[in-house]
Order: structure tokens, then C-alpha cells, then sequence
């Protein structure tokens, strides 16, 4: 069976720093949405996602109606000319992790091979880190229960497609810190015979005290990584159990197709952030 995918994988192009302007020279910029990301007249309206928007004295940046979305202004005597945007800044909580021991794949019914589930139940410390510093959070319950749609495996390498399902994080008296609905997630081995899983989950935050550290304009999105140690499992046909280590960070809906009409001294640095455990 082949399932579309639902949700783009957009980090490798996030953007991490805006400068409009600088070392003397006067940077102009507008942005202008030049092509729909989506087919149809349901394509909604273009965003942009940066974490320090930064603008030099005698500098302007003109959004042009396009909303932008950052953790850090920064005007050092620019002009920002909105043109109808919104400019909403985010609350910057950077990333989570935590070890696993409990990691569970359990198959279904016997007469329909490789339709499973993926539990994990499990205690595990957490530290959320924000603003360079970081929160320790011991013994929290994390809650994770998930359906596999597609067993894409090959050669005997493991390879799985999930979707729905739930995610809940609680600390030690039971506050939940993040609950979510699963839009997706892959497990892929990681080497034939490795034995080692990569995971990557899209989670659509539902509430919890640290979802808003999440904000996002189409919803509260994170994105889950795994790492886990779970024998050779050479498809999603048998059971397996294992154990790893997780992170979680922002995770952005699919960002603006822009194009930046620069008029002089605009530096753009983009960040990778593959969030993978390596």
C-alpha cells in the first residue's frame, strides 16, 4: 500500500538570521510571494519563519502582507513597513531530550501481517532547554501509541510509515507538558543488519504547559527524533523491543516560497538542523 505523504519535511531551510542592512551600507528589502506551495484556490496565504529578524539604522524590510513569524526582533533604527502583516514573535523553547528503555512494536491481527503498532511507555528524564539554559524534568511518563500504514522494507532493511495516533509527556505529579495527535511518523534502519532505527515524528500539539513555547500560525507543531537500538528487525511483520534515546524541537508547517527583492546589503544565514541523533 502506498500512502501519500501528509506532512513536507522543511528543516533543512530554516531560516536562523534576517540582516537587512550593515557595515555602512543601507540594505531595502520586500518580500513578494511569488508561487503558491499548494495546487488549488485553497492554497493559503505565505508565511515566513526566522529566528532573529535583525534591521541596521537606515535599513527598511517591507513584508508586503506576508506574516512573518520569529523568536527576536531587532530594530536598530530601520523602518519595518508591515503592509498589512501580522509580525507574531514566538516564545523559544530550543529542544528537549531524554533516554528510552520501553520501545515496543507489536504486530496486529495474524491474517494481516505488518499492520502494527508502536507503543512506548516509559519513564525517562527529561531537560528542556530555552533561551541557553536548560530545565530538568526526572521521572517524567512519556506516552506514545501509534499505527503502522506502511511496511515500505526492502532487502531486509526495516523500513516503516505510521500515522495517527498520540503523544503525551508528564512530569513526575502528572502536569502534562506536551500532549499532541501523531501526523506522522518513520522508522528506517539504519545500515542493513545495524539494528538501529532513525525515527522522525511530526506532532500536532493539543496542549500542555510548554506548548505555547511551540506557537506556530497553523497550529503548535514539534518534531520528534529517535534513535533506537531494537536487534534486526528485518520488516514490520514480527514484534521487537528495544531501547534509544529522543529529541524533540520546533518543528514549521511548510515555509513561504519567497523571493527577496534585495536593493542592497542583505546577508542571509541559513541553518541546517536535521535534529537527527548522530
Amino acid at each position: 500500500m502506498k500512502t501519500k505523504r501528509m506532512i513536507p519535511k522543511t528543516k533543512e531551510k530554516e531560516i536562523a538570521k534576517l540582516i537587512v542592512g550593515g557595515d555602512g551600507l543601507n540594505g531595502h528589502v520586500q518580500l513578494i510571494d511569488a508561487l503558491a506551495n499548494q495546487r488549488g484556490a485553497s492554497d493559503p496565504p505565505e508565511s515566513l519563519y526566522v529566528k532573529e529578524l535583525i534591521v541596521r539604522n537606515g535599513s527598511s524590510i517591507d513584508f508586503g502582507g506576508i506574516d512573518v513569524y520569529c523568536q527576536q526582533i531587532v530594530n536598530e533604527g530601520g523602518t519595518v513597513i508591515p503592509g498589512g502583516a501580522s509580525v507574531t514573535q514566538i516564545p523559544a523553547i530550543e529542544s528537549a531530550d531524554g533516554m528510552l528503555a520501553n520501545v515496543q512494536y507489536y504486530t496486529g491481527n495474524p491474517d494481516t501481517p505488518g499492520q502494527g503498532f508502536l507503543s512506548i511507555e516509559d519513564l525517562c528524564d527529561v531537560t528542556i532547554r530555552s533561551g541557553g539554559s536548560g530545565e530538568m524534568f526526572p521521572s517524567s511518563h512519556l506516552q506514545l501509541m501509534t499505527t503502522l500504514v506502511d511496511d515500505r522494507s526492502e532487502a531486509g532493511r526495516a523500513d516503516g510509515l505510521f500515522l495517527g495516533g498520540h503523544f503525551a509527556l508528564y512530569d513526575v505529579f502528572g502536569t502534562p507538558l506536551w500532549l499532541g495527535d501523531i501526523a506522522e511518523l518513520s522508522l528506517v534502519e539504519r545500515d542493513d543488519g545495524s539494528g538501529v532505527l532513525d525515527g522522525l515524528a511530526m506532532i500536532e500539539l493539543a496542549g500542555g504547559e510548554y506548548s505555547e513555547g511551540f506557537a506556530m500560525p497553523f497550529g503548535q507543531y514539534i518534531e520528534m527524533s529517535f534513535l533506537l537500538d531494537v536487534g534486526d528487525p528485518e520488516d514490520f511483520g514480527g514484534a521487537f523491543g528495544g531501547g534509544g534515546s529522543f529529541a524533540i524541537g520546533p518543528a514549521l508547517p511548510e515555509p513561504a516560497t519567497l523571493i527577496l527583492l534585495s536593493l542592497g546589503g542583505v546577508f542571509l544565514t541559513r541553518r541546517r538542523t536535521s535534529r537527527r541523533q548522530r
